[in-house]
């Protein structure tokens, strides 16, 4: 991969990143105190829910849960996650991208058509609608960064690689450092969306996919050019 390319997949990491971080922000504040792409904490509210008999706590988080899981499986599916060649401005990979994006786009419209104040199932739905999309990007994540640990929809693996790191006297991983800042400007993005702008909050993710799945099928031609020189 040449420096071109992992400046892509670089700045194309920082913007699912960001992406991530606005979404979440704005599922838990707006749909019921679950995470778009926290599995994790999700998890751990559904067995607090069960404890406290909180059905429409659990309801959520399950939602969230099942939509991501559905997510992975399908963006898996569909960027046949494994194979080597499967990387940034690949054909599977950047399906993977355009869906999500497309889900990102449906999102975006039906939570402006409710006023960015979902309620009841509303909420459900579209909490695990936007589930489905993390769920495919963490399968699309995957196959951009090959074996190494940096994420874009969990990122603790990330955090704790980056301490280790300065901890030991080793180099930090620039691209583990510029996703969590990723992670907290679409954090910050959405807490000042949903404060001036609520109904543009979920235009924020949309924006990042269409942005990350244009620059990857923009960068394949090139590529294939450069790799069969002696085409005329």
């Amino acid at each position: 991969m040449g420096i071109m390319a992992r400046t892509d997949s670089t700045i194309a990491l920082a913007a699912l990143t960001a992406a991530s971080g606005c979404l979440d922000v704005s599922c838990f504040t707006r749909l019921g105190g679950a995470f778009a792409s926290v599995m994790t904490s999700n998890m751990v509210l559904i067995a607090f829910a069960a404890v406290r008999a909180d059905a429409t706590l659990a309801e959520h988080c399950v939602a969230a849960l099942g939509g991501y899981v559905n997510g992975v499986a399908a963006g898996s599916a569909l960027a046949r996650a494994g194979r080597k060649e499967d990387r940034f401005g690949e054909p599977p990979v950047n399906l993977v991208l355009a869906c999500e994006c497309a889900i990102l786009a449906v999102v975006a419209v039906w939570w402006i058509a409710l006023g960015a104040q979902p309620a009841g199932g509303q909420q459900t739905a579209l909490l695990a609608v936007a589930a489905l999309a993390m769920g495919m990007q963490g399968a699309a994540a995957r196959q951009i960064v090959g074996q190494r640990h940096t994420g874009t929809t969990y990122l603790t693996g990330t955090l704790t690689d980056l301490v280790s790191a300065l901890a030991t006297g080793r180099r930090p991983d620039p691209v583990a450092m510029l996703c969590l800042a990723g992670l907290l400007i679409g954090a910050a993005t959405a807490a000042v969306l949903l404060r001036v702008a609520a109904d543009a909050t979920a235009l924020f993710p949309a924006l990042m996919l269409a942005i990350v799945s244009l620059m990857s099928w923009r960068r394949r031609r090139p590529e294939r050019s450069i790799e069969e020189p002696g085409i005329e």
